[in-house]
């Protein structure tokens, strides 16, 4: 999978904060996944959920609908984590579709 490397605080948790604006072309089937870093700090006796495997879930179910998709990540996160997850997990998927 290819990323867009991008970070910053969530939309609009803190008054007059900026962001950079990140430019990318899609072809159609594309995604764009939105997720907190609670995802990828998700851990299981000290190992991190991390971005390889966020990244293997993506690729493995991308067939999904976007909405399917993102509670298949959500899933596994949890399962990874045995339920015990420390901060907030979200995860947003949009998919071009023409």
């Amino acid at each position: 999978m290819t990323g867009v490397d991008t970070q910053g605080l969530v939309l609009g948790i803190e008054h007059g904060q900026r962001y950079d604006e990140v430019r990318a072309t899609l072809d159609v089937g594309s995604l764009v996944v939105l997720y907190t870093d609670g995802v990828i700090e998700a851990r299981r006796e000290g190992e991190l959920y991390g971005l390889d495997r966020l990244d293997a879930r993506l690729a493995a179910r991308r067939e999904l609908p976007p909405d399917e998709l993102a509670q298949a990540v959500l899933d596994d996160c949890r399962a990874f984590a045995a339920g015990e997850l420390a901060d907030d997990c979200a995860v947003v998927v949009v998919k071009r579709t023409t």
